[in-house]
């Protein structure tokens, strides 16, 4: 599997005490355990798409690091509770991929740019 033992007994227990209790079902909990996965796991992730030969596709090198990184997660690890301000609104995060799409068009433009008077 991809999660040791610890961890994903931790997440299936979330599951099910929530759906055995009389509290709310906490709100998306594969999605934050998705997210906490990957912001525990972006380090070396970035790390291994950056020791690409360039030119070589990131994306296998990448999800065999993920497979690799996920596998060594401590025992204890826990993605960040539910209460903190992990996970941004859909407001925040529409905001952050505006602001991200206008710097990856003006990279292109610039590159275009030097492309041509190069």
């Amino acid at each position: 599997g991809l999660l040791p033992t610890g961890p994903l007994l931790s997440l299936w227990d979330e599951l099910f005490e929530a759906g055995e209790s009389r509290e709310a079902f906490p709100r998306r909990p594969l999605f934050r355990w998705f997210l906490g996965l990957l912001r525990h796991l972006e380090p070396g992730l970035a790390a291994a798409a950056s020791g690409l030969p360039p030119g070589e596709p990131k994306a296998p090198g990448v999800f065999q690091a993920a497979m690799r990184l996920a596998s060594e997660l401590p025992s204890g690890w826990r993605p960040p509770d539910a209460t903190s301000r992990f996970c941004p609104s859909s407001a925040e995060l529409s905001r952050a991929a505006a602001r991200a799409e206008e710097r990856h068009l003006a990279e292109a433009e610039d590159r275009k740019l030097l492309q041509s008077c190069g």
